[in-house]
């Protein structure tokens, strides 16, 4: 056996050591000794640094797939089994660096759309495992404007909504809402408002709605026509005059 030495200064405490060493060829062996003030060279037991433990058999990341914008990140976990594996250290990688990056807890950072795979590989048995993550660029979401009528008489109430708003990022989603009625009256954040028109006049509705990420849709537009009612397009009434001659 090759014998190497070193020399560390501790304070006065419990200190864990790893001693790490590979076999040249031959028959392997590992004996440690220690020496310090007052202290002769000693031979630490074997026992001391060598464990049977429970090898790992297996590793698991989660979510499988799974998706980032860029400029996000999101948590992968690995699992490593069994449950009581003596050494569950994983070391995280990436396949696309120029994609999507990781650090030593598994935390992924969106850098360019695409897609790049993290892997976890256990540092017990080089068990490895993997979750594709797909990297996408923040897309603004579609308003949809509905309508109960578009004409009628005044007064005319309107049933307006906003189904089939959407947003089209994996995991994004529609968060709120903004109309705008075109007669200057207070603006509404509700999905599904109500609104009743009084004056005769043509009226331009305006939607918009904003995602989770604070990213606004374009505005939608639906216009509104409120007639009087009065036959003749509102004009005075002919009188007809039955009078007629007796005999």
């Amino acid at each position: 056996m090759v014998e190497a030495s070193g020399a560390i200064t501790w304070s006065a405490s419990a200190h864990t050591i790893e001693v790490t060493f590979f076999e040249a060829g031959g028959g392997e062996g590992l004996e440690v000794r220690y020496q310090g003030p007052g202290i002769s060279k000693q031979l630490i037991p074997n026992s001391a640094f060598l464990s049977s433990g429970v090898a790992v058999t297996g590793v698991s990341v989660s979510p499988a797939p799974s998706s980032v914008m860029i400029g996000k990140t999101t948590q992968l976990t690995a699992t490593v089994t069994p449950a009581n594996a003596t050494n569950k250290l994983v070391t995280w990688s990436t396949s696309n660096g120029a994609v999507a990056s990781v650090n030593s807890s598994g935390l992924v950072s969106g850098i360019a759309a695409g897609t790049a795979n993290i892997n976890a590989t256990t540092s017990d048995g080089n068990r490895t495992s993997s979750s594709t993550i797909t990297v996408f660029t923040n897309t603004k979401p579609t308003a949809v404007l509905n309508a109960s009528l578009t004409s009628g008489n005044a007064p005319s109430t309107v049933n307006f909504n906003a189904s089939g708003s959407s947003n089209p990022n994996p995991g994004d989603f529609v968060l709120g809402y903004e109309w705008n009625f075109g007669e200057g009256s207070a603006q509404s954040s509700a999905n599904a408002p109500t609104h009743t028109y009084t004056n005769v006049e043509s009226y331009t509705v305006t939607l918009g709605v904003v995602d989770d990420n604070a990213l606004y849709s374009d505005p939608v537009t639906r216009t509104i026509v409120v007639s009087s009612g009065s036959a003749g397009g509102g004009g005075t009434l002919a009188t007809w005059d039955f009078t007629g001659k007796g005999g």
